[in-house]
């Protein structure tokens, strides 16, 4: 009896374990959207105002984070695979460069757009831009007057 208590329960955790990771990685997607979208309609409107989110970048690194969990945890624990083959290798990949990324990329992007917005002669609305323990929010102006006003 207790054989099938623990065999209920771990095939519980691991469902829910899956459920989990993929709604995080569902919800990374969309928050990474949501950066990438409003940026690149501020750049293609010629907005006089873009807000660059970097703290939605972020979730690009948990987007290859989670999916990696998610498939690591599908195939070795619902399918059992050995565990010493080269999926497990290529998972293990995607993990540490998910983890990277959620470091890496907001820097990438951030220095990039800034260069291009800068090139486009805006500058950044010092007023409006939120500063936080691990990202800004960047609002970046083609005239200071706006920034002042708003």
């Amino acid at each position: 009896m207790q054989d099938i208590t623990e065999e209920v329960f771990s095939k519980k955790s691991i469902f829910l374990a899956l459920a989990g990771l993929l709604f995080f990685a569902v919800l990374s997607v969309y928050m990474f959207y949501i950066g990438i979208s409003e940026f690149i309609t501020g750049v293609y409107f010629s907005e006089s105002i873009i807000i660059v989110y970097k703290s939605l970048y972020y979730f690009f690194g948990g987007i290859l984070f989670f999916f990696a969990g998610f498939f690591h945890i599908f195939f070795y624990r619902v399918f059992n695979f050995p565990s010493d083959g080269k999926l497990i290798k290529l998972t293990n990949i995607f993990l540490l460069i998910g983890f990277l990324s959620v470091f890496l990329v907001p820097q990438i992007l951030h220095f990039s757009f800034d260069d291009y917005l800068k090139k486009q002669n805006y500058s950044v609305c010092e007023i409006k831009t939120s500063p936080t323990f691990r990202y800004t929010d960047y609002v970046y102006t083609q005239t200071p007057e706006l920034c002042i006003k708003e």
